[in-house]
């Protein structure tokens, strides 16, 4: 932990360890959703689910999941929102979905850690 010092005060600032430990806790717990994907998309895939009903199911659950961290960031700067949406309806249909719909595709046609590595 690196600590600065306060030209003001002539002391040393404290700093938190706090952040790291959450991005740490964030970052495990990604990783363990993603490596669970591929096995559940199979899963799904194998009872008759369509790639494009396995990531629009994903896409909705991620979105019901971070709609109140996203409203509580928001809160107040309403006009970023408004003054970028073509920005971010591109990065949502290309980045998102897209990617969600080729990785599922690519699940249903390949062993999951092809796939993965593709």
């Amino acid at each position: 932990m690196s600590s600065s010092v306060d030209t003001a005060a002539g002391r040393p600032l404290r700093t938190s360890s706090r952040p790291a430990v959450a991005g740490v806790w964030n970052a495990l717990a990604s990783s363990a959703v993603f490596a669970l994907s591929g096995s559940l998309a199979t899963s799904l895939l194998g009872t008759g689910w369509t790639p494009g009903a396995a990531g629009a199911v994903r896409m909705l659950g991620a979105a019901l999941l971070l709609l109140v961290p996203a409203l509580v960031v928001l809160r107040g700067r309403w006009g970023a929102l408004r003054a970028n949406w073509r920005t971010i309806v591109l990065f949502g249909l290309i980045g998102v979905a897209g990617c969600q719909l080729f990785y599922f595709n690519a699940v249903s046609t390949l062993s999951v850690g092809v796939a993965l590595l593709l």
